[in-house]
C-alpha cells in the first residue's frame, strides 16, 4: 500500500516516525510530509527507519510557533496536491489538527480519503489544565477546525478509548472512529537479565511533564509519606537547564517544603536510551497526569518489565491494567499515591507480578508491529 502520513511540524515525533517505521517494516510505501524549517533541510530523504520524508516549503524556513504557521495552510495543501498529483497514495494519514486541516484540503482536489489523528484535542486541553496549565495557548480557530476536520476525514483515529467521547461531542459519528494507541520499542525497552535485587530505598522514577498539569507535584508531596523512597524526575529541559526552568525550581522548593530535598534528583530530559537504563533501575514507574492523550511512559516502563502507579485518566486506564501491570490512582490526589507507594514499597511479590505482566502485554499489545498491523486494516477499510 502507497501511504502518505501529514505531520506538519512533527517528523520527529514518536508516534509518527516509530508507526512509519513499522508500516515501512510490513512492507508498505510510506512517505512521511513535514514543512520545511531549515534551508540546509533537503527536499527529500529516507529516514533511518526506511520510509521517505519529504520537506515542504510552506511558510518561514524556520522553526516557529504554531500561530504563525496557520496562515500558510493553504499553501502547504497546494504542495501537498501537487506531490499527489504525480504520486498518488492509496491513503493519507495526517497527524495533529494543522496538519489535518492541509490534508483535507489537498485530498479535496486529488480524492485521496484521509485518517486523521488528533493527538489531543483543544476542548480535552482545557478541560483538564483550564486552571494554570498550557490552555492559554490554544488557538482560537482550533476548536473549530478540529470540529472540520472530524466531520470530513474519512475516519478518525483515537489513540484512547477517553478521546472517542470527546469526538461524538464534536459531531463526530461514533461508527467511523477506532482506537490505535501508542506503541512501544520492546527491542529498546527490556527487563533486566537478571532478577532484580532491590537494597537501599526504594526506587521511584518520574517522566512527564514539569508543569502542573503533569502531576509531579502530587509525587513529591506523597514521597514526604514514604521515608523509604526516592524520586527520579526525568524530565523537563536538558539537566544542565534546570537551574533557570521555572518549573523545575518550583519543584525544589515544593520537596524543600515538605521535608524530601534529599531524596528527589532532578536529571533533565534523557534519551531514549538513557530513559530505558533508568526505567530498569527503577522499583516502580509514577506517570500522575491530570490527563494524558499517548501514554508512552507507562507502556515504556511495561516493556521494561518495570510496575507503573498511573493516574486513572486517558490513554492511562487503556494500558495499565490496574491489579495486574500495576495500579491506577486518582488524579491530584497525594494521599491515595503514598498509601499506593507505601504499601508497594514492602510488597516484593506484587512488584515481581506486575512487572512479568507488564512485559507480556506490551509485547502482545503495545509492540509498533503490532500497531502497524491495526493501522494498515484502517487503511485498507477506507480504500
Amino acid at each position: 500500500m502507497n501511504i502518505a502520513m501529514v505531520a506538519g511540524h512533527a517528523d520527529h515525533s514518536g508516534y509518527v516516525s516509530e508507526l512509519a517505521e513499522a508500516l515501512w517494516r510490513s512492507s508498505h510505501d510510506v512517505t512521511v510530509y513535514v514543512r520545511r524549517e531549515d534551508l540546509d533541510e533537503p527536499a527529500e530523504r529516507t529516514a533511518d527507519g526506511g520510509y521517505r520524508v519529504v520537506s515542504l516549503p510552506a511558510g518561514p524556513p524556520m522553526p516557529v510557533p504554531k500561530s504563525e504557521v496557520v496562515p500558510h495552510l493553504g499553501h502547504l495543501a497546494d504542495l501537498l496536491s501537487d506531490e499527489w498529483k504525480r504520486d498518488r497514495p492509496d491513503v493519507v494519514h495526517a497527524h495533529y489538527w494543522m496538519s489535518g486541516v492541509a490534508a483535507l484540503l489537498a485530498s479535496g482536489k486529488t480524492r485521496v480519503p484521509v485518517v486523521h489523528t488528533y493527538h489531543e484535542l483543544a476542548a480535552v486541553r482545557r478541560r483538564h489544565d483550564g486552571d494554570g496549565g498550557r490552555a492559554g495557548d490554544v488557538l482560537p480557530q482550533r476548536v473549530r477546525m478540529e470540529r472540520l476536520v472530524g466531520r470530513r476525514a474519512a475516519w478518525i483515529v483515537a489513540t484512547c478509548s477517553d478521546e472517542i467521547d470527546y469526538l461524538v461531542t464534536l459531531g463526530v459519528p461514533r461508527s467511523k472512529t477506532s482506537v490505535l494507541p501508542g506503541g512501544v520499542d520492546c527491542r529498546l525497552f527490556t527487563p533486566d537479565e537478571l532478577p532484580r535485587r532491590r537494597a537501599g530505598r526504594f526506587r521511584v522514577l518520574s517522566v512527564g511533564p514539569l508543569a502542573l498539569h503533569g502531576g509531579i507535584d502530587d509525587v513529591i508531596v506523597a514521597l514526604a509519606k514514604v521515608p523509604s523512597a526516592e524520586l527520579v524526575v526525568a524530565s523537563g529541559p536538558p539537566e544542565n537547564d534546570l537551574r533557570s526552568d521555572d518549573d523545575a525550581k518550583r519543584l525544589r522548593l515544593l520537596a524543600d517544603r515538605v521535608g524530601v530535598p534529599q531524596r528527589v534528583r532532578f536529571v533533565g530530559s534523557q534519551s531514549q536510551a538513557k530513559r530505558a537504563e533508568l526505567m530498569r533501575w527503577a522499583d516502580v514507574v509514577v506517570c500522575t497526569p491530570w490527563y494524558e492523550p499517548l501514554g508512552q511512559v507507562a507502556l515504556e516502563a511495561m516493556a521494561s518489565g518495570t510496575p507503573v502507579i498511573a493516574t486513572d485518566v486517558g490513554c492511562l486506564r487503556d494500558s495499565v491494567v490496574h491489579g495486574v501491570t500495576g495500579e491506577l490512582v486518582p488524579t491530584r490526589r497525594p494521599d491515595a499515591l503514598a498509601a499506593t507507594l507505601h504499601r508497594l514499597s514492602t510488597d516484593l511479590v506484587s512488584l515481581q507480578e506486575y512487572g512479568v505482566a507488564g512485559r507480556d502485554r506490551a509485547m502482545s499489545r503495545f509492540a509498533w508491529d503490532r500497531i502497524a498491523t491495526d493501522a494498515s486494516r484502517i487503511y485498507e477499510q477506507v480504500r
